[in-house]
């Protein structure tokens, strides 16, 4: 969850499944990404946006700023998620 997509897990499935799968296993590792440590996003609105291929995360003013780990993992995850043609963009 916290390393390159493992597209290769979803080639055992059943092909109804591979789709449902991957956004199932995208939000996982986001939710994992954004727990870091019990960080004070729990107090924080997050707005989530899915629609095709396209995630947008939406955040709190200056939260980002003041989460520079959590940026820096966003970002490393974006070139993940863009490896297996899933756009990531955040605010």
């Amino acid at each position: 969850h916290r390393s390159k997509f493992p597209l290769d897990c979803f080639e055992q499935l059943p092909s109804v499944l591979v789709t449902p799968a991957k956004r199932v296993a995208i939000i996982l590792r986001l939710a994992v990404l954004l727990h870091r440590g019990r960080s004070s996003m729990h107090s924080n609105r997050l707005d989530v946006e899915a629609q095709g291929q396209q995630i947008k995360l939406g955040f709190p003013n200056n939260f980002l700023q003041n989460n520079p780990l959590t940026y820096a993992d966003l970002e490393e995850e974006r070139s993940r998620l863009k490896a297996i043609g899933i756009k990531l963009s955040f605010s």
